[in-house]
Order: structure tokens, then sequence, then C-alpha cells
């Protein structure tokens, strides 16, 4: 199921990203819905979960790393300009100013908290596994 709504984020990323959606408020709260679950998942899940996880919000970044080159490319910035852009609330109404740090600081809330329930119980993380020193402390006994 998480994998569906991955699926569907990331084609109305694409789908925002070439035009097609102009409202950007619906990308914002699909995000936000989608890291909520994304949270509840880690925060319960298994080892497994955790990982897919990971696997998710990593396709995430590198989808959203094309999106912006394409951006980028299609109206002759530089990536560093479009974000520059982004950064500059006088580029915005004053409602979607509000809107867009609103679901900023939420993103950034929930990303932490999908860290910190991957790291809650480290021998559940798939990327702290320790591993065992026995069989190679033994490995000559045999």
């Amino acid at each position: 199921m998480l994998q569906e709504e991955f699926d569907r984020l990331m084609a109305l990323f694409k789908a925002a990203a070439e035009g097609k959606i102009s409202n950007v408020e619906e990308v914002f709260k699909e995000s936000l819905a989608f890291f909520e679950k994304l949270k509840t998942s880690v925060a319960q899940g298994s080892a497994e979960d955790k990982l897919e996880a990971i696997k998710m919000m990593t396709k995430m970044y590198e989808q959203m790393m094309q999106e912006t080159k394409a951006i980028a490319k299609k109206t002759g910035m530089t990536e560093e300009e479009l974000a520059e852009i982004a950064k500059n609330p006088a580029n915005f109404s004053k409602e979607q100013w509000e809107k867009f740090e609103s679901s900023k600081g939420k993103m950034e809330h929930l990303g932490e908290d999908i860290v910190k329930g991957m790291h809650k119980k480290e021998g559940d993380n798939p990327l702290h596994k320790k591993r065992s020193t026995h069989d190679k402390d033994h490995w000559l006994k045999s």
C-alpha cells in the first residue's frame, strides 16, 4: 500500500515539474500525507520496513533532483538560481509563502521523526546491524 502511494506521489512530482499541475499546494499536501504514513511505518515496522523507507526516500530525492534539473534546463536557469527564487518570499503571495513555509516546517519535522524512528531500536535498524565477531574469532578452530 505504501508503495502505491509512493508511486502516486512520484507521478504527482513529475506532473508538477512538467507544468501539468499548477496547484503546488496539492503536491505539498500529498507529500505531507505520505511522510506521515512513512513515519508510522518506520515507527511500527520491521527492519525490512525501515530499509524500504530508506529506499523510497532515496528514490524520492533522486527524482526530485532530476525534475529540478529538467525545470532548470527548461527555464534556462541554473539549479542555484531556481533555489534562490524559491527562497525569496517576494516571489509568492503572502498566503502562498505562509503555506509553503508551514509545509516545509512540517516536512522537516516529519523527516526528523522518521530518522529518529529508524534509530529507535538500534538492533532493529538495518543500517546499524552489528556483525558477529564470533565466527571471525573461531574460524581457525574448525
